[in-house]
């Protein structure tokens, strides 16, 4: 069972827990307490941007998703969660469009509660497929879609070749991870940074102390290459 206090971050005040308990497939049962807090219609839920600390559930009222452009993504009813997609950025900012109440769960429990609710599994899908339409455009307007996706497609490219080598497919070597790498794809130094740190944001690649990269989230980062445009 997961606890969490309440967030300074969220515009909301605590009223009290929710319990959240859902049945698998199998008979074993899964169960969250999150606190329970109170929203005002306009209170800013998230922010396009944020680190995503924690997941949230909708109990009462509701809530609306607006793109970094304002436009209206969708809206939120009770039941539904925000947070769940694959990357570990705020995409997109929730407030409150009526008077509402959310609970706060730790980011474990999507793996736990999308195994029991199919509705879940596709929320989630969806916000994955979401994030990375908007990541794209970002990076396509700043120039650094086609960088960062041959990076992406080169580190999954390395991935696959420590299996069949017998290493850590999630480990890239130091050598690898600076200026062999640009030589490999044709950057300077300076784009492959940039490249680096776009995927180091939204969680998909962390620097590994002593040298190296590692590979947080393989699955994402083979579906951001993948999916990409133009790949």
């Amino acid at each position: 069972m997961g606890a969490l206090a309440p967030a300074d971050s969220v515009a909301g005040k605590a009223v009290g827990a929710d319990a959240l308990t859902m049945e698998h497939a199998d008979g074993l049962q899964i169960a969250y307490v999150g606190p329970l807090m109170t929203l005002a219609a306009g209170d800013v839920l998230v922010a396009a941007g944020e680190a995503k600390a924690d997941i949230f559930r909708l109990v009462a009222g509701s809530l609306c998703a607006r793109s970094p452009n304002g436009d209206v993504l969708e809206f939120i009813f009770p039941g539904d969660m925000v947070g769940t997609g694959a990357l570990d950025r705020h995409m997109w900012t929730v407030s409150a469009c009526t008077d509402a109440q959310v609970s706060r769960l730790p980011p474990d429990a999507v793996k736990a509660l999308v195994s029991c609710d199919p509705a879940l599994v596709a929320q989630r899908d969806r916000h994955t497929e979401r994030e990375f339409e908007i990541l794209k455009r970002q990076l396509e307007a700043s120039g650094r879609l086609r960088s960062t996706v041959r990076l992406a497609n080169l580190l999954v490219v390395l991935s696959r070749t420590n299996v069949r080598e017998g290493r850590d497919p999630a480990l890239i070597s130091d050598d690898l991870a600076g200026g062999v790498v640009a030589e490999q794809i044709g950057f300077s130094i300076e784009v492959l940074e940039t490249a680096l740190v776009s995927l180091a944001r939204q969680g998909l690649i962390a620097a590994v102390p002593g040298g190296g990269l590692r590979l947080r989230d393989l699955a994402t980062l083979e579906a951001f290459a993948e999916g990409a445009p133009g790949n």
